[in-house]
Parts: C-alpha cells; structure tokens; sequence
C-alpha cells in the first residue's frame, strides 16, 4: 500500500487556499475584534494611573510638604503652674497657696528659615524622583509592551506552520491523483514527526504568550479576563539624533535629583551648624510674694538661651558635609552610567536597525522565495520530502529570528529613551493627596 503527498498551496487553486486560511482564522480574528486594542501610549497612561510605585513616589512628595509646612510652625508654647506653703509660712496661716504662674515660649531665629529652605529642596528633590520613577515605570510597561507583541507575533506564526502542515496531511489522504508521486512509509513517518513537532511549538508559543499576556495585565492592573491586543510589531526607525539626546540626558530626572539631593545637603550644613545655638526661650511670669511683711504679685520677664560651650554640633557638621561629598560622587557616577548607557544604545539601535534590513533582504526574502521554488520541485519529484522540511524549517526559523530582532530593536530603543530621560507621554507633576481625604470627599459627593 503506496501513500501520495502534494503540497496543498501548489496542487489547488489560489482561491480555495485563500478561503481555507481565512475559515480557519476566523474564530482567532473575531475575538482580535472584540478585544481591546491598546496602544504602547494608553498602556503608560493605564499604568500610571493604577501603579502602587507611582502612588509611593506621589506620597514621597506629600512627606516633603508637610516638612515645608511643619519647618515653619512656632514651637508650642509652655505653661507652669507652682503651688507651695511659702505664703502660708510667712504669715504663719499654713496650708498651700499657688504662687507662680509662667508662660515660656522658644522663639525660632537660628534654624527655622534654614530647616524650611531645606524642605524645599528636599519637595523639589521628590518631584525629580517622581518623574524618575515615572520613567523607569515606563521603561517596564514598554519592555512588558514589546514582548508581549513579539510572542503574539511567534504564536500566530506557530499556528500558520500549524495549519500549512495540516494541509500536507490532508491533502495527502484525499489525493487520488495517478501523476502525483508516492511516497514511502519512512516519508509520511517523518512528516507526522514534522506534524508533531509543529503541535509541541504552538503550545509552547501559546504558553509563553499567555504567561507574557498576565504579566502585561498585571503592570496595567487590569483583571486577567480583561480581553486586550495589541499592535502588529513593526520595523524599527531611529527617531533621534545624537545631539537630541544629549540635550534630554541633560535634563534627566535622575541627574536632577541628584542636583537637588546635593543642594538639600548644603542646606543640610547651614541648619547643622545652626544646630550649635539653641532658639532663645521668653518666659514671662507673675509670682506672688510676702514683702514688707504683706502679700504682693511680682510681674517678670526672663530669656534664656544655652551657651554652646561644650558641644557645638560639629559631629552633625560633619555628617552634613560628607553627605555633600556623598551626593556629589552619586551624581558623578549617575552621569557617568546615563552617558555609557545612551552611547551604547544608540550604537546598538542603529546597529540592530541595520541589521533587521539586512536579514530581511538577504535571508527572510530568500527563506521564502527557497520555499516557493522547493515547493515546485517536490511537486514534480526533483527533491525528497526532507528538502521540503529543511526549507519549510528554514523559512519559518528565518521568520522568527527576524520577529525577535524586532522585538530587541525597540526593547533596547526603550533602554536609550530610559538613559536619555526620554519619556513616551511628558512628565507629569505630582499632585499628593490623603488616601483617606479623597474618600471623604466621594463619600460626601
């Protein structure tokens, strides 16, 4: 008992392949249809909305205003109240009378201006570190972005390599045809491993797919139900100049932070050194006396303030003044690392750019057109049923290195733009409010 083969794509008519492919991604298509199709745009914005990060960074923020606003309160005043028997004593009527009443309070002249000045600062240095944290959320969600596109792309691949083994062994059992040639046992054997092995490829793309697919939904904090699709991968194109991004790296939110950090630091000297001097207490007071051998209310005021003798805060100083030096080193070795980075990813992006052309014009195109011409000559019986296979292989694998290098290309455009400080919708100021105050007010509306 002879087996016969044709290859479904060249024995029937353009038209039938056409429908036969488009009947069978119907279902995968309608449901494409009914997802939500989102763009790399709306995913940040979905993020930034939803992230615990950004809500962590926002309330950093909130800190340093309260600092700002605390830096400029006046310390609570101070009330005593003294009772004894002294009165009683005096005029020999015993018992206890209460005979002082003093009201101190500390008045803020060395530190409070300079304690606020550095709360400022420290409320800017936040607001750099929100938008840093803005960009490295966005650097996640691109990376998370293009992924995803790349195994949607390799699984909807796996299911064409699927289907176009299929038709082999379809057309193979209902071939009748006297003039197509046979083939042996071995043959069919080693297209069912092809089958096979085409079966094991889509379940893993599929795994994989899924797996990326809830990570993605994880970043956006959407439910894990929630049907989404996303863009068709597309080759890459350089948006930026070298000169373009050394005008954002010198805006970065890192660098700036760092600045920021340095200027917090300085201030922290100035309010360190006036630490050495205690704010001077007024104390008013209205005692009541036995003078002249009567009772009498004395009325005083006093001011006291220590006398920085033994401990001058030199030690805090100090500490202020390495955190200086600290702060100027973390800059140096920021800028150092941004500038490598942007160097060698704009190096990278334009070589895998060129090297996406490249393989598409002298492996992907021939891949295919090999394919083509093998087909013919399986047809007519000039070549085995493993020619057929290597170049069914070989096409497809070219397709797939093609898709992955896509896929790097804009995973390591995403790096430059996160080295340059290059954000994808604009920095967005941060704006912190109580948790509990926002409910509040939906509770009251």
């Amino acid at each position: 008992m002879k087996a016969t083969i044709q290859f479904f794509a060249s024995s029937l008519p353009q038209k039938v392949v056409v429908f036969a492919t488009l009947f069978m991604y119907a279902g995968y298509a309608q449901a494409q249809e009914k997802a939500d199709i989102l763009s790399l745009e709306q995913s940040i914005q979905l993020a930034l909305e939803l992230s615990p990060e950004m809500k962590a960074a926002q309330a950093q923020l909130g800190i340093e205003q309260g600092k700002i606003s605390q830096a400029g309160t006046w310390a609570n005043p101070n009330v005593s109240l003294q009772a004894d028997n002294v009165l009683g004593i005096e005029d020999a009527s015993g018992g206890y009378d209460f005979t002082e009443l003093a009201v101190s309070q500390a008045i803020p002249v060395f530190q409070a201006s300079k304690q606020q000045k550095q709360a400022e600062l420290g409320a800017e240095k936040a607001q750099a570190m929100y938008q840093q944290q803005q960009l490295q959320l966005e650097f996640t969600i691109t990376q998370s972005f293009y992924d995803l596109q790349m195994k949607q792309a390799v699984l909807d691949l796996s299911k064409k390599r699927l289907f176009e083994i299929k038709q082999h062994q379809r057309s193979k059992a209902k071939n009748n045809d006297p003039l197509v040639r046979y083939l042996s046992p071995l043959e069919v054997m080693r297209l069912d491993i092809e089958l096979q092995t085409a079966k094991q490829q889509l379940s893993k793309a599929e795994g994989l797919y899924h797996e990326a697919l809830l990570s993605f939904k994880a970043l956006l904090g959407l439910p894990s139900t929630q049907a989404i699709a996303l863009p068709k991968l597309k080759p890459v194109v350089m948006p930026y100049t070298q000169t373009m991004l050394d005008s954002a790296l010198a805006q970065h939110p890192a660098l700036r932070s760092r600045q920021q950090a340095i200027a917090e630091a300085e201030a922290g000297i100035a309010v360190a050194q006036a630490s050495r001097y205690a704010d001077p207490v007024v104390t008013l007071f209205v005692r009541n006396e036995f003078l002249a051998g009567q009772k009498d209310t004395v009325t005083g005021l006093v001011v006291s303030m220590d006398v920085p003798l033994w401990n001058q805060n030199q030690g805090g100083v100090n500490q202020a003044k390495y955190s200086v030096q600290q702060n100027h080193a973390d800059l140096q070795a920021t800028q150092r690392d941004l500038q490598a980075g942007v160097e060698k990813s704009f190096l990278h992006v334009g070589h895998l750019t060129e090297q996406a052309k490249h393989y598409q014009t002298k492996v992907l195109k021939p891949a295919h057109k090999m394919l083509r011409l093998t087909h013919r000559s399986f047809d007519v019986g000039e070549v085995s049923v493993l020619n057929l296979i290597d170049a069914y292989n070989t096409s497809f694998d070219a397709q797939t290195a093609y898709i992955q290098m896509l896929a790097e290309a804009w995973q390591e455009l995403a790096l430059l733009r996160l080295n340059a400080g290059l954000s994808y919708i604009g920095y967005t100021q941060a704006k912190p409010s109580l948790e509990s105050e926002l409910k509040q007010q939906e509770t009251s509306q």
